[in-house]
């Protein structure tokens, strides 16, 4: 599993629960169901939300020193956890959005942060680009939104036909922000201090996925100032690029592939 001694502890002793991510790998690992493991269930539109770690809470809007803010509809288990993340006092909160990433945020480059229940008649104190609120979907969604919907219908090995056609069809009635916000949430974004924003496909980086969510398993481990770096091998390996993690605002991690990484790391254990 590749997963640090300290962090494997927190997770049987109950201090720190298993990261969603990681409960497919662990799964393929231990030859059962996810939802064995402890009943983990997949985001849901809100509508259908059953379970109470899965109830639609609403949004966290995060505004920095510097860049754009950062916007994104939450559960109400994860409005408790970066609640009490920052309580601790965490370094970097950690935490996933129903559209699809994993955030690691750098505390020192919060300026402030609202929590806003869908009571709300607002978001935070300003105007916000409200299309940047992507619905929840599965990762067979999201793959097929990632590739833009380039395959035949019938030949594309992500969804049933029909659901792949209506699914291609709403998305083509999205306005053009709609579906930028939809394609940003499948790829790995960070924001620099500065404010700059890059981004990158992930479709090569099968290994780069799986380091990154040992990050985001324990970054305190990880993030240390020897080790402050997170290297990334791009372009078929051929482009190697460095993010100093003390110099960012945050990390967003496509979750689909980051839980397609970690499947593939399960199945070369299981073949070891």
């Amino acid at each position: 599993m590749k997963v640090s001694q300290p962090t494997y502890q927190r997770w049987e002793t109950g201090k720190a629960s298993v990261p969603n991510t990681r409960l497919t790998a662990l799964a393929k690992v231990l030859n059962t169901s996810v939802e064995a493991l402890g009943g983990h269930a997949k985001y849901l539109p809100a509508a259908s939300l059953d379970e109470k770690e899965t109830i639609y809470f609403g949004e966290v809007v995060i505004h920095f020193k510097s860049g754009a803010p950062f916007i994104a509809s939450i559960t109400s288990d994860v409005r408790k956890q970066i609640h009490k993340g920052l309580q601790r006092k965490d370094a970097y909160l950690i935490f996933e959005t129903i559209n699809n990433r994993a955030l690691l945020v750098r505390r020192a480059a919060i300026s402030d942060l609202y929590l806003t229940d869908e009571a709300c008649d607002d978001h935070g104190p300003e105007e916000y680009e409200i299309s940047a609120i992507s619905h929840s979907r599965s990762d067979e969604e999201w793959f097929a939104i990632e590739e833009g919907f380039e395959s035949d219908p019938e030949d594309q090995p992500y969804l049933l036909e029909d659901h792949y056609k209506k699914l291609r069809e709403a998305f083509e009635f999205m306005s053009e922000e709609e579906q930028s916000a939809s394609l940003s949430c499948t790829k790995l974004t960070w924001q620099l201090s500065n404010g700059k924003v890059r981004s990158l496909w992930t479709h090569d980086m099968r290994e780069d996925l799986a380091r990154i969510s040992l990050i985001l398993d324990d970054p305190d481990t990880f993030i240390t100032d020897d080790e402050e770096f997170l290297l990334l091998d791009t372009e078929n390996g051929y482009q190697n690029i460095f993010i100093n993690l003390k110099e960012i605002d945050y990390v967003a991690v496509p979750l689909h592939r980051m839980r397609w990484a970690l499947a593939h790391e399960a199945e070369s254990v299981i073949e070891d």
